[in-house]
C-alpha cells in the first residue's frame, strides 16, 4: 500500500510548495498595486468585478462574490465582498481584505486584478468626462465679462 501512496504524497508535497509560492507572489503583486493606487495615485474611486455569482429566483437565493477597490476602514484597499441573500433577507454581507482571504479566493481574485484595474480606468474616464461637461455647462450659464472701457 505504501508504494501506491508515496508517489501521490510526494506529488502533493511538490504541488503544495508551488501553490504556496504562487500565492505569496500574488500577495506581493496585490499589495504593490494597492499601495500604488492608494498611496501614490490617491485616485479615490471605487471599482469592482464579479468573481462568481449564482441566483435561483424561484428559491429566493442570490449569491455574489466581488473583487473591490474602495474605502475599507480609513483607507482605500483591495478587498473581497461576499454577499448572500435568501428569500429577501440578507444572510451574509462581508468584506474581507484581500490579504485575509482564503487561498482559493486569493488565487481566483488575482486572475481578475487586471479587470479591476480596467474598471477603475473606466470610472476615472467617466468622472473626467462628467467634470468636463459640467464645467462647460456652468461656463455657458455665467455672464460674459464686460470689455474694459465698455459702458452699460
Amino acid at each position: 500500500m505504501a508504494d501506491k501512496l508515496r508517489p501521490r504524497l510526494d506529488r502533493l508535497q511538490e504541488l503544495a510548495k508551488q501553490v504556496n509560492a504562487a500565492t505569496d507572489d500574488a500577495g506581493r503583486v496585490v499589495q504593490g498595486v494597492e499601495t500604488y493606487l492608494s498611496d501614490q495615485l490617491h485616485i479615490g474611486v471605487t471599482g469592482s468585478v464579479v468573481l462568481e455569482s449564482d441566483e435561483d429566483p424561484p428559491a429566493g437565493h442570490y449569491f455574489r462574490r466581488e473583487l473591490f477597490y474602495g474605502r475599507h476602514g480609513e483607507r482605500f484597499r483591495i478587498y473581497v465582498r461576499h454577499f448572500m441573500e435568501f428569500e429577501g433577507s440578507v444572510e451574509t454581507d462581508e468584506e474581507t481584505l484581500w490579504a485575509n482571504c482564503p487561498r482559493d479566493v486569493k488565487l481566483m481574485s488575482f486572475n481578475r486584478l487586471p479587470d479591476l484595474l480596467d474598471q477603475l480606468v473606466n470610472c476615472l474616464e467617466a468622472t473626467l468626462e462628467q467634470v468636463r461637461l459640467n464645467s462647460e455647462t456652468i461656463q455657458a450659464l455665467l455672464p460674459q465679462p464686460k470689455a474694459k472701457g465698455a459702458k452699460s
